[in-house]
């Protein structure tokens, strides 16, 4: 099977009809909701997550405050919030009555109301897999130790609705938010190869005793292991006070003062500037689907960065999904008038990677929607740097020799194998020869 090659890319792009095209990024895409419009022309907008908003596209966020009390008994006191994302939102709480050992602080995981609404009809199955994974635990296999695991689970009720509240233990950064505050932009190859390792081991132990796929392993989903005691956060939270925005009356939209609490991360107890003592959590299951229940009607849990190429093209998907941990985006996607993010996907794969296997299309529904009879691309994309090789040598030259960068590419190229029949498991990764250069 052929495909187009740079050269004729290049020729493609200098067509007046792909001058015509105006990009849009993908990150600037983005959905908004809309709060409130009211007849004096004011508007309000949420500092962070629309917990005040009752409004299908709002999602139903838990209403907090900071000394809230949650739990059948009260036990769960909020101290901090920690951060927010799509589904829900993650704090910081005091557990005074455990069900096991001494009150304890506990970082808990509040879905908001539509996405516990799919966890309740088997629409999402996080703590499905949470619980099979507290079932299958084995201290013996290295990827547990990487695992975020489930400490409890409860339900607590706001005007939202009901929300599924998951109980862990306190983690510092994510490594994205860890990558940020690098000088250089970017992590040492030895801490590069430190976490990747460790996510392989928490992969294998999930693909291979939990019977689950992850399907969301990016940066913003490993966060770095802390284990401070009850009495250094309790320090910490004397000195950095937990903080909430200033607070808003805005009666058309909430009953009552509007109060919104700052994300506020805990810090990287103990870690070495050098990242030399770095341990990584793989957390946030909320994508997470057993392997009982792929198939190719499985709602895609996948961010569009990273899907895999059977995930685009409705061919039943295997563990092995792409790894994107490299610091920077693998496929930087756009649309304009001609082209959606899959066409742009699709494009970028072939130029980075290579030429889809003829054996694998066959197998995809939708491959005839994005290919023709001799496995061309229908529509082809701007260049965003050629090969895997070109584009690591062009970030990494001057920083890493040579074999290290090639080392790093022919491991990339691995993780990236089209075919996921040809594509290594997580256990086959661990065993490269990348590891040990």
């Amino acid at each position: 099977m052929s495909t187009l090659d740079i050269h004729d890319m290049q020729s493609i792009q200098s067509s007046p009809e792909f001058e015509e095209d105006i990009p849009i990024p993908l990150d600037e895409d983005v959905h908004e909701v809309v709060v409130s419009d009211v007849a004096d022309g004011l508007s309000f907008v949420c500092e962070e997550e629309p917990h005040t908003v009752k409004h299908l596209d709002a999602l139903g966020y838990i209403p907090l405050h900071l000394g809230d009390r949650l739990g059948n008994e009260g036990q769960y006191e909020v101290v901090r919030k920690l951060g927010w994302a799509s589904s829900s939102s993650v704090w910081l709480m005091f557990c005074h009555r455990p069900r096991t050992g001494d009150p304890r602080y506990m970082a808990i995981k509040v879905l908001n109301a539509d996405a516990t609404t799919r966890e309740l009809f088997k629409g999402s199955y996080e703590l499905k897999v949470l619980l099979e994974m507290k079932e299958k635990w084995d201290v013996n296999h290295p990827g547990t130790s990487h695992c975020l695991k489930c400490l409890g689970a409860f339900y607590e009720d706001s005007v939202h609705g009901r929300h599924l509240c998951l109980a862990f233990a306190p983690c510092g950064s994510t490594l994205d938010g860890l990558l940020h505050e690098q000088p250089s932009g970017r992590f040492a190859l030895p801490a590069v190869k430190r976490f990747v390792k460790q996510t392989l081991q928490a992969l294998d132990f999930l693909h291979t005793r939990v019977s689950a796929v992850h399907c969301d392993v990016k940066l913003s989903n490993l966060f770095v292991k802390i284990d401070p005691s009850n009495a250094v956060i309790s320090k910490y939270l004397q000195e950095c006070p937990s903080e909430s925005y200033p607070v808003h009356h805005f009666p058309d939209l909430w009953d009552g003062p509007i109060i919104t609490v700052k994300s506020q991360p805990l810090p990287n107890f103990g870690l070495d500037p050098s990242l030399s003592n770095l341990d990584v959590y793989l957390s946030d299951f909320g994508g997470a689907i057993p392997l009982d229940q792929l198939s190719l009607d499985t709602e895609h849990c996948t961010p569009i960065t990273l899907e895999a190429p059977e995930q685009i093209l409705e061919c039943i998907w295997s563990t092995p999904v792409f790894l994107s941990l490299t610091g920077m985006d693998a496929f930087a996607l756009y649309r304009t008038s001609r082209l959606d993010y899959v066409d742009v996907h699709l494009a970028r794969i072939v130029e980075h990677v290579g030429p889809f296997p003829g054996s694998f299309l066959e197998r995809c529904e939708k491959h005839a929607e994005h290919f023709d009879d001799a496995g061309r691309l229908l529509k082809m994309a701007m260049p965003n740097g050629g090969t895997i090789e070109d584009r690591l040598n062009l970030a990494l030259s001057g920083t890493l020799d040579k074999e290290d960068i090639q080392m790093t590419a022919a491991f990339v190229r691995r993780c990236l194998t089209i075919d996921p029949d040809e594509r290594p498991t997580a256990a086959q990764l661990l065993e490269d020869h990348w590891f040990a250069s």
